[in-house]
């Protein structure tokens, strides 16, 4: 017997380029005794963050009122999504109203924290790992230490922080627009961060956010010195170590 679904906005950038991190939290909701319901279950929606971001806010209200239907239509009280940035868009821009049901807007890793209790991770060999605060879950929403709960959670894990963390983190270079207008520029700025994260000896660098993952692995792609450490999603992560 498994409990409610659990109503997931999966998000136009993680739709489109981390369909393992969908299958990775499947594995981990499944662990749990829980199952996803997919609240945008087609290419037709958006959070709206993206254009806020960039400053059309006609479009993006326009997008918004399109969402707030969807919403109403599923009767979606409460949704968790692993992109930080639809996670803050919901919780800061919709206001819950009769069209809109929407109450609670969760990270991943909010949720996870709260059920830790039913997460069994397997022992395995000693690593150490990274992480990285993506602007919209960090420095925007104080959300710093579910993640690293949930890292810590892992047996034989060592978190080591970055010269620049929590409250001290910087921009891995694709907010606001950045890497739609100026990819280089992008790649230069994920540069510092991957190079930063080598700094740790980690093997795997954890960030909570697909445009940050996108645009570390670009950066390694793009610039020489940046491999021999993983870019990973915390999800993913997570569900490796599934016992």
């Amino acid at each position: 017997m498994t409990d409610r679904a659990v109503n997931l906005w999966i998000g136009c950038t993680s739709r489109r380029f981390l369909e393992d991190t969908l299958r990775s939290l499947e594995k981990i909701m499944a662990s749990m005794g829980t199952s996803l319901e997919i609240v945008d279950d087609t290419d037709d929606y958006c959070c709206g963050s993206v254009l806020y971001t960039t400053g059309q806010e006609k479009d993006a209200n326009a997008v918004m009122e399109r969402t707030e239907g969807l919403l109403s239509e599923k009767h979606v009280k409460s949704m968790v999504s692993f992109c930080a940035g639809c996670m803050r868009t919901f919780a800061e821009r919709y206001t819950f109203s009769p069209s809109n049901p929407l109450e609670t807007s969760l990270h991943v890793s909010q949720y996870l924290v709260e059920n830790l209790d039913r997460l069994h991770f397997r022992n395995d060999e000693p690593i150490v790992v990274t992480y990285h605060d993506p602007c919209h879950l960090g420095r925007h929403m104080e959300i710093f230490e579910e993640p690293r709960t949930l890292i810590r959670a892992v047996p034989n894990v060592t978190l080591e922080e970055m010269r620049h963390s929590m409250e001290s983190s910087f921009c891995c270079g694709s907010g606001g627009g950045v890497r739609a207008l100026n990819k280089d520029m992008a790649d230069s700025a994920s540069a510092i961060r991957v190079a930063e994260a080598k700094e740790t000896g980690a093997r795997y660098f954890i960030t909570a956010c697909p445009f940050c993952e996108r645009s570390f692995r670009s950066a390694q792609e793009s610039r020489e010195g940046l491999d021999g450490i993983e870019v990973i999603n915390l999800v993913d992560f997570l569900a490796r170590y599934l016992e």
